[in-house]
């Protein structure tokens, strides 16, 4: 509900950029990662948005990153919101590949202070999870990621996600690195944990 009332906001701090008629039909397009995710914050976000605004909201998918830079180097920028990481969207912003967002119209009521930047507010929120097979280790599972780590403890096949940024978390915490203290994170010790 929070992101919807941010969204709301967003599509007419875009408007503000431009002259429209509040009788004329306006395209805003927002930039996804596609599949059914997609769908489902269309029907959760983008749809309820707009409801008594004269705007259709158009959808494209981004392929990766560099699409942004694309758009801009080519001067061919048709997107209006994207959903993007954070860390990216600070890249890119600093860059001079994103245009600040208009606080003064945006609501950021209800939205983590400490995610919201200059270019970018959160939207998902995504984490990872420790999980085992109750079966295998019965009365003594894994508590921890250091455990995840003890193989000759806690034996058998291992998998990590494809987010690298999780994978680096994971291992600097199995490390001993405290929650508070991972950023920035400091990779190579990351990569020497085994």
């Amino acid at each position: 509900m929070q992101f919807r009332a941010f969204l709301k906001s967003a599509i007419i701090a875009a408007f503000c950029a431009f002259p429209w008629s509040a009788h004329a039909q306006t395209d805003v397009t927002i930039v996804t990662w596609g599949g059914n995710v997609a769908g489902e914050m269309k029907k959760a976000w983008f749809e309820p948005a707009t409801q008594g605004m004269n705007v259709r909201i158009r959808d494209d998918v981004l392929a990766t990153y560099n699409d942004i830079r694309k758009h801009v180097a080519a001067g061919n920028v048709f997107w209006d919101v994207v959903d993007g990481a954070t860390y990216q969207c600070e890249a890119d912003g600093r860059e001079g590949y994103l245009e600040p967002l208009d606080f003064s119209v945006i609501k950021t009521d209800g939205l983590p202070k400490d995610q919201i930047t200059k270019w970018s507010v959160p939207s998902t929120a995504f984490t990872m999870v420790l999980a085992y097979n109750k079966k295998k280790y019965k009365d003594n599972p894994p508590t921890s990621w250091k455990d995840f780590f003890d193989v000759k403890n806690f034996p058998g096949t291992r998998f990590l996600g494809p987010r690298a940024t999780a994978t680096i978390e994971i291992a600097l915490l199995a490390d001993g690195v405290p929650p508070d203290k991972l950023y920035p994170l400091d990779v190579d010790r990351a990569f020497k944990k085994n």
